[in-house]
């Protein structure tokens, strides 16, 4: 729906969750995601990013 795209795309510090045009499209931007948990408190329908697991960082 339109309203958790909009809700997405303003919760979201990084970036990640795009709104796209005003039929409800959300566009997801995996790499700018910092993992702050943002979506996962607020959100209604939060699901983690690439793959189900959330970001797969290498150097930390």
């Amino acid at each position: 729906p339109v309203e958790v795209a909009r809700f997405y795309s303003h919760v979201c510090p990084a970036g990640v969750y795009e709104a796209i045009g005003g039929g409800g499209g959300l566009r997801i931007n995996a790499p700018n995601c910092v993992d702050c948990k943002a979506t996962d408190v607020l959100g209604p329908r939060w699901t983690p990013r690439e793959g189900g697991s959330g970001p797969k960082y290498k150097r930390m």
